[in-house]
């Protein structure tokens, strides 16, 4: 049996959240935890990472080997994109209790509304490509 070792990997933008683990497409668990390990017989699998917002996943093939231990570390490609969100969001609760004057006013909202769809079409455009991911072999330490 091989040894994979999943991490979650980010940055200072990236939140550590719950993720569903598929090998070969069939479900072994929730990741909560920034690493798991899991054991699997030597060969070829699909590993998925699936969010527990519904629609957003990625799929990486890995070879099994008794002999090499594997790491595959992904991350979230939304970063930047996130946090902007959350700025976009931030400014567009402010704007339910202060008021800017006219033309301001239009042009934050243009802004914001504009900033909200381009956001909203990249995230459906990603969604079955949501996570990257890398792959290193370790040596065995014995």
């Amino acid at each position: 049996m091989a040894t994979i070792s999943l991490e979650q990997g980010g940055g200072l933008l990236s939140l550590k959240v719950p993720h569903k683990v598929l090998v070969d497409g069939v479900f072994v668990g929730v990741m909560r935890t920034p690493q798991v390990q899991i054991r699997l017989p030597r060969g070829s699998h699909g590993i998925t990472i699936q969010s527990l917002i519904p629609g957003f996943s990625a799929t990486q093939n890995v070879v099994a080997d008794d002999s090499r231990p594997l790491t595959l570390t992904f991350r979230s490609r939304g970063g930047w994109w996130d946090f902007f969100f959350t700025l976009d969001l931030a400014w567009w609760v402010a704007g339910l209790f202060l008021r800017l004057a006219s033309p301001w006013s239009w042009i934050s909202r243009l802004l914001s509304d504009g900033f909200f769809a381009a956001w909203l079409l990249y995230e459906w455009i990603i969604r079955k490509r949501y996570f990257n991911f890398s792959i290193q072999q370790n040596n065995l330490s014995q």
